[in-house]
């Protein structure tokens, strides 16, 4: 070996000596690739609440929309007595079988989101509190020494310049968020391996004692950190008595989660589970659709009763065959379903004596939503319509009284009738009675041959039936027919 290539050797390990001697004192800025990655990151739970908002409010909606409408019908149908209302309570029933409440998996879905809003925010603090520390740990003067990389050759001076990483939560009246990209089914898609880049501000220039372990120049003066130290939870990962720092890839968390840091892992699996959830979506209330009605159960056994007049159980073996080919004639596919339908019902006015206001003005029901005002004007009607039954019922039964009382029938026998007469002119009308002078008190009528077969008829019918009596009538048949029909 010659001396100009020992001395080369030489030199190349001496020159690796100071360095690894200046790595044993100085540590780097972090790169700011990693910064970026964990901005990104953050900034998805800041908007987190406003989506989730956004979402659990169109349910909302969707679920007084439902009600509203079905409190509209029920007031209309207390209302009005025709035969539209009568086919359009079959309408009310098939909306009411297809607007099951879902109060229960409401709960278990609310219960899933602001799980996840929580996870998510506790990540969002812990980021943003170590970037911040981060970023304030720097020199006094200049921006030479720091511990967060801006680039190569310089570093992030100061929490106001760290830039946007989710600093400040979205007003959750705000519309249009979406739900998390960068904390997916997978993972978090970004935190794909061990490290992140190299860019960044090196050891001797960054001179930053958070990431170097070793007994010189670091946080704790001249002692050394413990092993295995990490900041984020075990996301970053110290170098073992030296400077450096390695990463937990968190892109396939949905392989395996062993070893993870666990607040990465409760914000990713509480917000996946949200987002798989079949209330993740925004919601709409859909009106009622002709073919719904005709294919609702609910539908045709109303269709049975409030139209058919029929109260008997609905038996589909049966009645399909007579129900159906009806309820296709009355809401067949059209345009005009919802005119025929609907917009009476909408269109509606009720009194204001209803809402308990001190007035009889009218108020149209159209495009009012007021779930509490509904209810209220519902009871109203229900009540008034018992009252209006109430009272027709007492005049049908007290007309009915009168007819009784002067519709009466007064059966009395052949002899009776005949005793009755007054004189032998007035026995001679009645062929059933003659007159016999030698009774000497009395009544002086006693039964002719006719009347003696009439007796015995009389008699012989009183066995099967309870006409066997002549009977007189004073004729109020029509009074009480027109009654019945009351």
């Amino acid at each position: 070996m010659s001396i100009t290539h020992a001395v080369a050797s030489a030199i190349s390990l001496f020159s690796g000596l100071l360095q690894r001697w200046a790595e044993a004192t100085e540590g780097t800025a972090l790169v700011t690739d990693e910064k970026a990655n964990l901005c990104a990151i953050s900034k998805e739970p800041e908007e987190y609440p406003a989506y989730v908002t956004e979402i659990l409010t169109s349910h909302q909606q969707a679920e007084i929309d439902a009600i509203s409408r079905q409190l509209k019908y029920e007031i209309y149908i207390q209302k009005h007595d025709t035969e539209l209302v009568h086919k359009m309570i079959s309408v009310l029933a098939a909306i009411q079988e297809k607007s099951k409440t879902a109060l229960a998996a409401a709960a278990a879905s609310i219960t899933k989101l602001t799980m996840a809003v929580a996870s998510g925010s506790l990540l969002r603090g812990r980021i943003l509190e170590f970037l911040e520390l981060l970023a304030e740990t720097r020199q006094k003067s200049g921006a030479a020494s720091g511990c967060l990389s801006q680039n190569v050759g310089s570093l992030i001076n100061g929490k106001a310049n760290l830039g946007d990483c989710g600093q400040q939560t979205t007003p959750t009246s705000t519309l249009g968020k979406k739900k998390p990209t960068k904390i997916a089914a997978a993972a978090f898609t970004d935190l794909t391996s061990g490290t992140a880049g190299n860019t960044k501000v090196a050891d001797g220039t960054a001179k930053c004692g958070l990431f170097t372990t070793d007994n010189t120049n670091v946080v704790l003066n001249s002692a050394r950190y413990a092993d295995s130290a990490t900041y984020l939870g075990g996301y970053i990962k110290l170098a073992t008595n030296g400077p450096g720092n390695s990463t937990v890839a968190l892109n396939a968390l949905s392989t395996s989660s062993i070893g993870t840091p666990p607040d990465f892992t409760s914000a990713w699996r509480d917000i996946t589970a949200a987002s798989t959830d079949p209330a993740a979506e925004k919601a709409a209330y859909t009106p009622i659709q002709a073919a719904e009605v005709r294919a609702s159960a609910a539908a045709k056994a109303a269709y049975k009763f409030a139209v058919l007049k029929d109260n008997r159980k609905y038996k589909k073996s049966v009645d399909d065959a007579i129900i159906e080919p009806l309820i296709a004639k009355d809401y067949p596919d059209s345009p005009e379903f919802e005119n025929t339908w609907w917009k009476p019902v909408n269109t509606n006015s009720v009194s204001k004596l209803a809402y308990g206001e001190d007035s009889e003005e009218k108020e149209e029901l159209t495009d009012s939503t007021d779930i509490d005002k509904l209810r209220k004007a519902l009871s109203y009607y229900m009540a008034l319509r018992i009252a209006e039954v109430s009272a027709k019922t007492k005049d049908l039964s007290d007309k009915l009284k009168t007819a009784q009382e002067t519709t009466k029938v007064i059966t009395k026998t052949v002899q009776e009738l005949c005793s009755e007469k007054a004189d032998a002119d007035t026995y001679r009308q009645d062929k059933n009675c003659k007159y016999d002078e030698n009774i000497k008190e009395g009544p002086k009528c006693v039964l002719s041959e006719e009347g003696k077969q009439a007796a015995e008829k009389a008699a012989i019918g009183a066995n099967t039936n309870t006409t066997g009596r002549n009977s007189f009538v004073i004729n109020k048949a029509p009074l009480f027919l027109a009654l019945l029909h009351i």
